[in-house]
């Protein structure tokens, strides 16, 4: 999906909410993170998943929504792992 030239990643909708998908490596600065966070926030999804490749991005993810106070009900940082893959999206029903 596109917003004003900056695509997500991924998207998905679970029981009609619209869930923004961004998959962080660890390799953007906290800056290009908040601006993911942003630009899906302005586009007014019902969730926001951020899924880090790796801890260190997990990591850098969670002090970051620390820092800004973001991480609630809509804003979720996530490392799947193979028990809970499939599991992620519960918490949007």
């Amino acid at each position: 999906m596109q917003t004003r030239k900056k695509a997500i990643d991924l998207v998905a909708e679970i029981g009609g909410k619209r869930i923004a998908i961004e998959i962080e490596t660890g390799k953007n600065s906290r800056k290009q993170i908040m601006g993911n966070i942003k630009k899906c926030l302005q586009a007014n999804f019902d969730g926001i998943l951020l899924i880090p490749t790796n801890e260190r991005a997990f990591l850098k993810i969670k002090k970051l929504l620390d820092d800004h106070n973001l991480m609630d009900d809509k804003i979720k940082a996530h490392i799947p792992s193979i028990m809970d893959s499939f599991m992620c999206f519960s918490w949007y029903k």
